[in-house]
């Protein structure tokens, strides 16, 4: 019995012992998965900052463009409109001159329609020759 009881003893520190040795080495996993959450958690915290860093890169990057694109689409507009002036002011001006060149034409068949002996002759055919004499002017 004394042996026994002995060994029970014995048996039962070391089941203490061991028991204290599997606390401790709990204790020290949870401090070392806590740690490790800890860290993971901060990892998160860095990784969540840097994507919204990259997001906010993404979305600057994507703005620029538009930005770039507008301005691109203004100088495009302000030169069609330059374009478009300049055509019309040269279709306005040839017009012009092809107007007065039906004008010019038409005032000179009219000079070449009064016969040359009717052109200086007020007596007979006034109205001939102050017709002449006022297109020629």
């Amino acid at each position: 019995q004394i042996f026994a009881r002995s060994m029970s003893d014995s048996t039962s520190r070391k089941t203490v012992e061991e028991d204290k040795e599997q606390a401790s080495s709990t204790n020290e996993e949870d401090k070392a998965e806590s740690e490790t959450e800890e860290t993971k958690n901060g990892s998160g915290e860095e990784s969540a900052e840097e994507s919204k860093e990259a997001q906010l890169e993404t979305q600057v990057k994507e703005l620029k463009d538009q930005l770039l694109r507008s301005l691109a689409e203004q100088e495009n507009t302000r030169r069609i409109a330059k374009r478009d002036v300049e055509a019309a002011r040269n279709f306005a001006v040839s017009s012009f001159a092809k107007s007065l060149l039906d004008t010019s034409d038409n005032l000179s068949r009219a000079l070449d329609a009064v016969p040359p002996e009717y052109r200086d002759d007020t007596e007979n055919h006034p109205v001939l020759a102050t017709l002449y004499e006022g297109i020629q002017m």
